[in-house]
């Protein structure tokens, strides 16, 4: 997540219901995958926080969080 609050998958902006259903779709396939989240430090922590419950409402369940400065 970068400071303006955008999402980026793989280096490309997406949107958070584009997120999901990706994320969806790959824990199906791999069910234990593991996500790392980096988010810029300035994002309100409610921000992120939201983000993180999408992320385990596709189905993710090993989530690591990364903050940059």
């Amino acid at each position: 997540m970068t400071k303006d609050g955008k999402i980026l998958l793989e280096g490309s902006d997406i949107s958070i219901e584009r997120l999901k259903a990706h994320l969806e779709r790959d824990s199906k396939i791999r069910p234990n995958m593991r996500l790392t989240l980096s988010a810029d430090s300035s994002l309100p922590y409610g921000q992120i926080a939201e983000t993180m419950g999408v992320i385990r409402k596709a189905g993710v369940t090993k989530i690591a969080l990364s903050v940059k400065r």
